[in-house]
């Protein structure tokens, strides 16, 4: 019954996010992952993995499940291929979620001990007891921040930054805690607000106070002017809804680029046209710069498109990147940016030493791209700053705000008809919103079938388009200066921050073996000064044996 519970406590937390967008349910869903971590804290080891394993089973087989959608949009991947690709991915992910719970959890509640076994004789003891268990509800959310920490880290192969508990609260008072921390503070304060819920008729009511007092000041925070308005631009976003397939087989290449332009030729009178990732299905060339070039002058607005490069490496094969470029009106030249960041399994292969040869197996067609070569500049577009982001990349919060530091606004294209008809657009669209908040940007999204949209410094879209349609998005935006808290302080910890952790962990672990070791040699030496008096030997035996007096709860005061 406890597993039922855990894996329904999962399976609703989705339905906090876009497009469902019930917060509160993310709440209730923290709260039954403490409740039922708890009632198994003092019973096998196994069972107390099986806990979270079946939280974070039900979480991404609803919250990721347009993971099947996506591999579907492959050509030549049949049903079941894709169901099992899926569950492999499902099953992996709840791996890693329980293995960094669990850690937590166990190194939180564990408080070491000696027990005397015999005449000079002890043993440290870690098995934690029920009554120590409060201590598994702090455990369980230091582990869940940790997790969602390392799904931020670009650098990581085993990231997976979806459904991370603050893009839930992006139209919450709690979002303006994303200026000064990104979206892993407000999933911090989320996790504050569900222990308070769970042990609300424990604790007190100044604790709770404390803990709604984030939800006051993130109103304070998203209203402080941490970056200005310079003057407006009008953008124009293309959706061309097409798929995968029709834009990469047959004419399809020369089919998307007819129609993107005819959409382009409607959004005369503008200052930038945006079309999205692949775009056009063919390397960059002069040919094609020119082509744009005459269509920038036709429209009188600078062009971004997204494209494939190649970058040619003397006696190695050519390497392809997933890339865009921008032409200006005014200059027969473009500027590229190339994407840093591939999407596992569908531009590249994670663990691929472990997992080529499962491939192989099922016959999956893997688009190798490579990375992008050497530092991605921003684009300078007709004197104006661009931070440009690919698809994936928009999910890494340090990325997009390093890459926001010399830029007057963000772009990010994508290539949403992987999704299909799930709720993946809408999550994407919605990870895209967090980013405007942290950094104090306008950002301009365009993709192939949406979901489209132009998203203002405090995360309000104020002109979409959705999925399925043919079009064009039109708005205005301000071109942007300074920088927020979260920008200038915090963003460049992500780059650092587990070195140190390390080193700190380090330390601390040999302390505490220092530790230990001298407080058993101590121990034994009283043991053997005390053997000719029974009286105090009998104390220091219940001293070593009982442990001492505490609280009901030790994590009331958290």
């Amino acid at each position: 019954m406890i597993l039922v519970l855990a894996f329904l406590g999962g399976a609703i937390y989705p339905f906090a996010f876009a497009p469902f967008e019930i917060w509160p349910l993310a709440l209730v869903s923290l709260v039954l992952l403490f409740f039922t971590s708890e009632q198994v804290f003092g019973r096998s080891f196994f069972l107390r993995l099986l806990v979270p394993f079946a939280f974070a089973v039900g979480m991404y087989a609803v919250g990721a499940s347009w993971v099947h959608s996506s591999f579907l949009a492959v050509e030549g991947i049949s049903n079941t291929v894709s169901i099992w690709v899926t569950v492999l991915f499902v099953f992996a992910s709840a791996s890693v979620f329980t293995g960094i719970i669990v850690i937590f959890q166990e190194l939180w509640a564990r408080t070491p001990r000696f027990i005397k076994t015999g005449e000079n004789a002890y043993t440290l003891k870690w098995n934690p007891t029920r009554e120590f268990s409060g201590y598994s509800v702090l455990g369980t959310a230091l582990g869940w921040l940790i997790f969602e920490f390392q799904n931020t880290l670009i650098e990581s192969d085993i990231a997976f930054p979806w459904l991370q508990a603050g893009y839930a609260y992006i139209d919450t008072w709690l979002v303006g805690l994303a200026t000064v921390g990104g979206v892993t503070l407000v999933s911090f304060f989320v996790l504050v607000t569900a222990m308070a819920l769970y042990r609300i008729r424990r604790i007190r009511f100044v604790t709770m106070a404390l803990a709604t007092l984030p939800w006051l000041l993130g109103i304070v925070l998203l209203n402080v002017p941490w970056t200005r308005p310079v003057e407006e631009k009008e953008v124009a976003l293309v959706q061309s809804n097409f798929s995968i397939v029709e834009k990469t087989t047959g004419s399809g290449p020369a089919l998307s680029l007819e129609t993107n332009t005819r959409l382009s030729l409607e959004a005369e009178g503008v200052d930038f046209v945006i079309w999205p990732e692949g775009a056009l299905h063919m390397v960059v060339n002069q040919e094609l710069i020119d082509w744009l070039y005459s269509l920038a002058v036709r429209i009188d607005a600078s062009v971004i498109t997204g494209v494939q490069s190649q970058t040619i490496v003397p006696d190695q094969a050519p390497s392809l990147h997933n890339a865009a470029v921008g032409v200006s009106k005014h200059v027969p030249e473009y500027q590229e940016y190339q994407k840093k960041k591939m999407a596992p399994f569908g531009e590249q292969i994670p663990f691929e030493f472990v997992l080529e040869p499962i491939i192989r197996w099922l016959k999956l067609p893997i688009n190798r791209l490579g990375p992008g070569i050497g530092p991605q500049p921003n684009m300078e577009l007709d004197g104006v700053f661009v931070g440009m982001t690919i698809c994936y990349e928009v999910a890494f919060p340090s990325y997009v705000a390093i890459r926001s530091r010399d830029s007057d606004f963000l772009v990010t294209i994508s290539e949403d008809a992987w999704f299909g008809n799930s709720i993946g657009p809408s999550q994407h669209m919605q990870i895209a919103r967090m980013r405007s908040v942290e950094t104090g940007r306008y950002l301009a999204r365009a993709t192939t079938k949406g979901i489209s949209g132009i998203v203002n410094p405090k995360g309000k879209l104020i002109a979409t388009m959705p999925v399925d349609e043919q079009g064009v998005v039109r708005g205005t935006i301000q071109t942007m200066e300074g920088e927020t808290w979260y920008v200038r302080y915090v963003s460049e910890v992500y780059t650092w921050v587990w070195g140190v952790l390390v080193v700190i962990a380090g330390g601390v672990f040999s302390s505490l073996g220092g530790v230990l070791g001298l407080i058993f040699i101590r121990r034994v030496i009283r043991g053997d000064a005390d053997t000719s008096d029974t009286t105090d030997e009998s104390e220091t035996d219940e001293t070593l044996d009982d442990p001492p007096e505490e609280d009901e709860d030790q994590d009331d005061d958290w």
